[in-house]
């Protein structure tokens, strides 16, 4: 009889392998993404990184795993695990569309802001409050940019 082998894989904050911030769907990137980078959708099954603050009409989600440089897919969900290099272009992403999700912050966002695109840093979020352009809100507060928080994914 076969062996079979069961795994368990924990990286800091993550609950599951397969994540349970939300469910995911998968794209294509075109260009190269990383964990934690807001993406807008580019073409028919592919998603970007922007900094236009309007292409909050077209977001797509938050880029939580990939598998198209690495083999499988899978998901990394930690703060740790954010800004890490997932995809190069062309390559598979997971692409969390509703639910939580981590971030990096553009600049400093105070809890309970809605967000959107960084008009600075592809990929990134700042406070943005404008209509049509608001992809979520701020579970965390970011004291600078560069931190990682969480935002409920919440386009409005």
């Amino acid at each position: 009889m076969p062996v079979v082998e069961k795994r368990l894989i924990l990286w800091g904050d993550v609950e599951t392998p397969g994540g349970s911030g939300g469910p995911t769907i998968p794209f294509k990137a075109t260009v190269a993404l990383k964990i934690g980078d807001a993406v807008s959708l580019a073409a028919a099954g592919f998603v970007t990184k922007t900094a236009v603050a309007a292409d909050g009409t077209k977001f797509a989600g938050i880029v939580v795993g990939g598998g198209g440089n690495f083999g499988g897919d899978f998901s990394l969900e930690d703060s740790g695990s954010t800004g890490y290099a997932i995809a190069a272009a062309n390559k598979n992403v997971q692409v969390r569309v509703i639910g939580i999700a981590y971030v990096v912050a553009g600049a400093a966002i105070a809890v309970g802001a809605r967000v959107g695109f960084d008009t600075g840093t592809a990929g990134r979020v700042i406070t943005n409050a404008t209509a049509g352009q608001t992809i979520g809100i701020a579970m965390d507060v970011a004291a600078a940019a560069g931190d990682k928080i969480r935002i409920l994914i919440q386009p409005r």
